[in-house]
């Protein structure tokens, strides 16, 4: 059987390793810490560099939808005058096919 010092001198050397296994437990938590923030901090960049980008698309869309915008409005006023034209231009060829017709009702009554 154990005698008091021996077991005392077991639990001191069981409470020694104990508190040296939670010593290193902890220095591995702070160095686990220290990689997880910088980490984060890689991946924070990451984000920002994405968010700038995205942004920069974002602008180049405005951009390139306005200046749809303009050319809708420039094609729709074009489209606008070549219908003025073709309306004058029917309306001259439907005068003269009705002209031409009066001359040949014309002709043919004076037969």
């Amino acid at each position: 059987m154990r005698t008091d010092r021996q077991r005392l001198e077991y639990l001191e050397r069981t409470l020694e390793q104990r508190k040296n296994d939670i010593q290193d437990l902890k220095k591995d938590v702070r160095h686990l810490d220290r990689k997880l923030d910088e980490r984060f901090g890689q991946v924070e960049v990451r984000f920002l560099g994405i968010d700038n980008r995205l942004n920069a698309l974002d602008l180049k869309m405005d951009a390139l939808r306005s200046e749809l915008n303009d050319n809708t409005k420039l094609l729709d006023k074009k489209v606008g005058l070549l219908d003025q034209k073709l309306n004058k231009q029917f309306t001259w060829l439907v005068g003269i096919q009705f002209g031409v017709m009066v001359v040949v009702i014309g002709t043919l009554l004076a037969h």
